[in-house]
């Protein structure tokens, strides 16, 4: 109250934003799975220019695959370039019809594939392939219809086949595998189909007929 009897103006109550309402730094926002691809890209691209070891893709690979925010993902990637606008995703779906499906030369294997192959095959040269994490997994569903791996020696792979009238080939290609060596885990279901794995370019590529990489 004021000398003369009036009331003082009162000062407005500062305004505390809800804690229901506030909305969270963008760091904290749940990470798309359009940023992991482009931050998982962005890993492959400087293991391969020599920017990083191997120890250290292998690392930072980990961090970005089980990143739940951003600011988990800026941890892996923050100080790398990212640039998910001109990214390219990578391929996680493959459908092969009457015709077969080849993977070669320098390419990135994601951590999870899925494959529909109806009368047709797969052909995949894992030697120049960079592969997402420790146990990087291919699952198919294949009538009439084969699967056909060429890896380097060291490199090691798990199959597990549930196969009516298929069959399978495994070459030894565990040699000489370290234990941080990944471990490729094909999972396949079929009728009619099969799984080759070999070391050897000539027997892997046998019958095949030259055709760009798609």
């Amino acid at each position: 109250m004021t000398s003369d009897g009036a009331e003082e103006p009162l000062e407005p109550a500062p305004v505390v934003p809800s804690p229901l309402t506030a909305e969270p730094p963008a760091e904290q926002y749940l990470v798309s799975e359009t940023e992991r691809s482009a931050a998982l890209s962005t890993l492959v691209r400087a293991c391969s220019s020599g920017r990083m070891t191997l120890d250290e893709f292998s690392r930072r690979t980990d961090l970005a695959l089980v990143a739940r925010t951003r600011s988990d993902l800026l941890a892996a990637s923050g100080d790398l370039d990212v640039d998910t606008g001109l990214t390219r995703p990578l391929k996680r779906r493959w459908f092969v019809l009457f015709g077969h499906r080849v993977r070669r030369g320098r390419f990135v294997f994601p951590e999870r594939v899925t494959a529909f192959v109806f009368t047709g095959e797969i052909y995949l040269d894992l030697r120049g392939a960079t592969l997402v994490g420790p146990e990087p997994a291919i699952k198919l569903w294949v009538l009439a219809g084969n699967l056909n791996l060429l890896v380097p020696k060291g490199v090691k792979v798990a199959v597990d086949q549930s196969s009516l009238f298929g069959g399978r080939s495994l070459a030894d290609h565990e040699a000489g595998a370290s234990p941080s060596a990944p471990t490729l885990q094909v999972r396949m279901i079929d009728v009619l189909g099969s799984v080759r794995v070999s070391n050897d370019a000539d027997e892997w590529g046998r019958g095949l007929v030259t055709k760009p990489a798609g």
